[in-house]
Parts: C-alpha cells; structure tokens; sequence
C-alpha cells in the first residue's frame, strides 16, 4: 500500500476481516498483513475536495493513495448541500503538495449518517 512508512505493518487481518494489534488468534492461523511500500514520498498537488460528494470525496481520495482521516459533521449552512465537503485539512491551494499515503481531514455539511449495527 502506497505509504512512506516502507515495511510498517499497516493493517492485519484474519479471514478478510481487520484485527486489532494484540487480538488473540489460534496458533497456526494465517494473518495476511498490509505494509508501506516507501512510495510515499511521492507527492502532487492536495485534491480539492470542496463542495464535492462526501462519497465521490472518499473515492477519489482513495484513488489517488490517501487515506481519509477524521471526518467532522457540522449543519449545513445556507447555500450548502447536506452530504457534501464544506472543508478539508490540507487544504487545497497554489503550490500546497501532499504525500501518497498521507491523511487528509474532511467537514461535511449535515449529520452524521447513522450505521448499521451487526
């Protein structure tokens, strides 16, 4: 996975599903590991995400080797449609670069959409 941290181990999972560091397995069980591959000094101009789709935002930040790190709901403000990024840490600008691998902080406009308990 693209990330400037060559041969940290990034995620691990059992099965296809993410555990966390320290999980209890069985012994002889087969943990497949995702690690940097020191691409992330790569870097390109920061994505404008602004008034873009909270979805497409992700889709396109995913594409391009980032990670979304946090994400903020706040109520739309008049003129902005709920679902969409209102602002973005970096923010995009002349000259202003980022790193593939690096995380990128979203503002979306409305609520936090509720998730499916399992």
């Amino acid at each position: 996975m693209p990330n400037i941290q060559q041969n940290a181990v990034l995620k691990q999972s059992v099965g296809g599903k993410e555990i966390a560091p320290g999980a209890p397995i069985a012994k002889g069980t087969r943990v497949d590991l995702e690690v940097g591959d020191g691409l992330g000094n790569q870097e390109f101009p920061v994505p404008n995400l602004v008034n873009m789709p909270a979805d497409e935002a992700m889709t396109l930040l995913a594409g391009q080797g980032l990670t979304v790190g946090e994400k903020f709901y706040q109520p739309a403000e008049e003129g902005q449609t709920e679902g969409t990024i209102v602002k973005q840490r970096p923010a995009p600008g002349p000259g202003t670069t980022i790193r593939m691998g690096q995380l990128v902080d979203l503002w979306i406009a409305g609520k936090e959409p509720v998730s499916a308990v399992e």
